[in-house]
């Protein structure tokens, strides 16, 4: 064979070698490109929550006398005492002061001492923006229809938590039949994930909780209920997931306080996170730079993990809408029904 005949032959190879490389390289093109025009969901997990746009950098949230109540000298913000209050001053202060900073006014935290008591501010008006827990939302909409929902909170990027029915490592209970008869903690009747879907997991094992413990406390906290059962104080204990975390990093946290030491015994279903609503009397354009600020402050950004450093899991806000709230409603109706008949079989008040 000519040396001629031998490089043309290499050449057909060649070509023929390019040719099907050629897809391939369009695809890794395509893909390339398609990353970049993403941009805006960086760090986002696939089928994770839409991420809300930043805000423009010369985005002026500034509230004017036009965007208040007449008279409107300050905000007030009310939040779920789910946790001991030296983990909500530490988390929420410093959400409040950018909130002041971005709004042009200040936001002044109030600490409500109770799920009630932030309920009762919230219905009278007492609190101009609050982040309620899910339940304590349902029952405050009860009660009153100025509320306006502008968002719901996000934590580790999640949109939703789970209710935990945690007991001791060493317990030797293997299933959720092994409590009857024994000593259980919730965190407040106003509570989600710490009495109500855990409440609503009992009765779907056929455990009435009203008469098959033989105790039942309110702890009034997350924080409270896992110092019970870690103390050994009741045997088993529900509260939200990701609360053992945010327990974890409570810089006052007694060292007696061994989280190690208790597991989950069962999931009792998912809730979305905490809405956060201002008063219906705030004029529309100041509920939208309201909202406008609670967007732009997320973990996706220097500022924002700075700031919510010290908050419990939680990773900014999305968008939110009160029928995402209608399973909490659905869970409410039926342990409100068994409540009330336990109660009349016993002759006592209803709940």
């Amino acid at each position: 064979m000519s040396i001629s005949a031998v490089d043309a032959g290499r050449q057909r190879l060649h070509a023929r070698r390019v040719t099907r490389l050629r897809p391939r390289i369009m695809v890794l093109v395509l893909l390339f490109a398609m990353g970049c025009s993403e941009r805006p969901q960086h760090g986002t997990l696939k089928g994770g929550p839409t991420v809300p746009p930043p805000l423009e950098p010369n985005a002026d949230n500034t509230l004017t006398a036009a965007d208040l109540p007449p008279n409107t000298e300050h905000l007030r913000l009310g939040v779920t005492p789910y946790l001991g209050q030296a983990l909500m001053d530490a988390s929420w202060k410093p959400i409040a002061a950018y909130f002041s900073d971005q709004l042009g006014i200040p936001v002044q935290f109030v600490s409500a001492t109770s799920y009630k008591d932030l309920i009762q501010l919230v219905v009278k008006g007492e609190v101009d923006i609050a982040s309620l827990s899910p339940l304590s939302y349902v029952l405050a909409r009860q009660e009153t229809e100025k509320l306006t929902m502008v968002a719901h909170e996000l934590a580790n990027g999640a949109t939703s938590f789970s209710s935990y029915i945690m007991v001791k490592t060493d317990d030797q209970t293997t299933s959720i039949y092994d409590l009857v008869g024994r000593r259980i903690a919730f965190v407040d009747p106003r509570s989600t994930s710490g009495f109500l879907f855990a409440y609503a997991a009992l009765l779907d094992h056929g455990i009435d909780p009203e008469t098959q413990f033989k105790e039942v406390v309110f702890s009034g906290s997350h924080m409270e209920s896992i110092k019970l059962l870690s103390s050994g104080r009741v045997d088993a204990a529900a509260i939200g997931s990701g609360m053992l975390s945010s327990v974890n990093r409570d810089p006052n946290k007694a060292p007696t306080l061994d989280t190690a030491s208790i597991r989950i015994l069962i999931k009792a279903g998912r809730i979305p996170f905490d809405p956060l609503c201002v008063k219906a009397n705030i004029p529309a354009t100041g509920v939208d730079k309201i909202k406008n600020v609670v967007l732009s402050l997320n973990t996706r950004t220097s500022l924002g993990r700075q700031i919510l450093s010290t908050s419990p899991e939680i990773s900014g806000w999305v968008a939110a809408k009160d029928s995402q709230y209608d399973n909490v409603r659905h869970v409410l109706k039926r342990v409100s029904a068994h409540r009330r008949a336990s109660k009349a079989k016993q002759g006592g008040p209803a709940p």
